[in-house]
């Protein structure tokens, strides 16, 4: 077995282990018993299977679909459809075309277009479907939008950084963070250690600039900082002062980017998701190919 679906969970914070992706799906699962609605477990599989079969269907390179690239971004679909659509079959159609165009756009930015910047696709193919398909639906279905229901405020500190981790599957499970956590120091030290650097930068800003404490206590403000830090720390840049300097540069990027991108999708009502993380990535890794 090559665990390709489990892989497909895994890679949304960058670990190839199917038991990393098993740790997360349980933590997906346990937000979803809490809330007392499998709609999201469901969607997230539903998607993440499809995206990998309609890649063998198009003959992606067969390694990536194994590893699990072809398959993380649908399952966020998945779960973005499932938090912000109401619960219906009519979900089926959305899911279903924004998961086929995933695939797509893995497709040719990995194995199509010339890599001259050598730029990963990340999360692109997940921001920028989930962006079109709720402005449509907004704009012209506004009967299958969710009545999002606001989250009981807190101020804990530890609660807000365990949910952090659980928001970048777009879940708010203080539970779910601590699990997906474990499992990024079980399976990789370094990306547990570069993901809390990224929390306690983001909360000593957050205090410095007297963020809303609400937004911290969600998890909202430091999740993007987390996957820019595992992304940069652990992943595409040399361990050591490069890794460490870029993820600290990073981190800062990912701030600014979120602030300025909050403040202008709050106005046509759409949310950030990962978009700062992909914007400050690109930036990090862009600007050491040119200085190359």
């Amino acid at each position: 077995m090559d665990f390709k679906n489990l892989r497909s969970v895994a890679q949304v914070m960058f670990q190839n282990s199917p038991l990393s992706g098993g740790l997360f799906l349980i933590g997906i699962g346990l937000a979803s018993f809490v809330d007392r609605d499998f709609t999201i477990l469901v969607s997230a599989l539903f998607c993440s299977i499809t995206a990998n079969i309609f890649a063998r269907l198009i003959k992606a390179d067969p390694q990536l679909i194994k590893d699990g690239h072809y398959g993380y971004n649908a399952l966020l679909i998945g779960i973005a459809g499932a938090v912000f659509l109401r619960p219906s079959a009519l979900m089926i159609g959305p899911l279903l075309l924004g998961t086929a165009l995933s695939v797509l756009m893995i497709f040719i930015i990995t194995e199509k277009m010339p890599q001259k910047l050598n730029l990963p696709t990340l999360t692109f193919p997940f921001v920028l479907i989930t962006w079109m398909m709720l402005f449509i639906i907004h704009r012209y279905f506004p009967e299958l939008k969710q009545n999002l229901l606001p989250s009981p405020a807190t101020k804990d500190l530890i609660e807000g950084s365990l949910k952090s981790f659980s928001q970048v599957f777009i879940l708010e499970n203080s539970l779910t963070g601590a699990l997906i956590l474990a499992s990024l120091f079980f399976n990789s030290w370094q990306g547990g250690l570069y993901s809390l650097l990224a929390v306690i930068l983001t909360f000593i800003v957050a205090y410095g600039r007297e963020v809303d404490p609400h937004l911290l206590g969600q998890g909202l403000y430091s999740y993007n900082a987390i996957l820019t830090a595992i992304a940069l720390g652990s992943v595409f840049l040399k361990k050591g002062f490069e890794a460490l300097g870029g993820t600290i540069a990073g981190i800062a990027l990912t701030l600014v980017f979120q602030e300025l991108l909050g403040n202008a999708l709050a106005k046509i009502g759409l949310p950030i998701l990962t978009a700062p993380f992909v914007l400050a990535v690109w930036a990090i890794l862009g600007i050491r190919s040119l200085l190359k």
